[in-house]
C-alpha cells in the first residue's frame, strides 16, 4: 500500500543530511576569510608565571583586544588595563610602539591624557 501524501510530506521534510566532514582522514581546510583565534585567562597576563612566558608585546595586545571588545571601538590605555597585563607605566610607550610598528594598533594621543587605541589587524 503506497504511503499517503501526509506521511510522504513529513518524511521530506526531516529527511537526514549528509556532511563531507574530512577528506581522506586530514582535517578540512580553512574558509578563507574565517578568523581563528584561541581563547586565554586574562588572569594569566598578570600572573608572575605567565609573564614569563608572554612577550609585554604579545600581553598588551591581547588586553587591549578585550578592551576594546576585538576592535569594535577605540579604547583609552589606563594604568588598571597596564596592570591587567603586568606592564608598568614607565614600558607602556615602549611596547606601544612596537604594536604601533607592526600595523597593529593605531594611537591617537591627546597632551598628557592616556592613549586612545583602535585595532587596525
Amino acid at each position: 500500500m503506497p504511503p499517503d501524501r501526509e506521511d510522504l510530506s513529513v518524511l521530506l521534510r526531516h529527511r537526514p543530511h549528509l556532511y563531507v566532514v574530512a577528506d581522506n582522514g586530514r582535517p578540512p581546510e580553512p574558509k578563507a576569510g574565517k578568523r581563528r583565534f584561541a581563547q586565554i585567562s586574562l588572569n594569566w597576563l598578570s600572573d608572575p608565571t605567565w609573564r614569563k612566558e608572554i612577550s609585554p608585546a604579545l600581553r598588551l595586545y591581547m588586553v587591549l583586544q578585550y578592551a576594546t571588545k576585538r576592535g569594535a571601538r577605540a579604547a583609552r590605555l589606563t594604568i588598571d588595563l597596564l596592570a591587567g597585563a603586568g606592564i608598568a607605566r614607565q614600558h607602556k610607550g615602549r611596547y606601544l610602539a612596537v604594536l604601533e610598528a607592526r600595523g597593529l594598533i593605531a594611537v591617537a594621543r591627546d597632551g598628557n591624557r592616556n592613549p586612545e587605541i583602535s585595532l587596525l589587524g
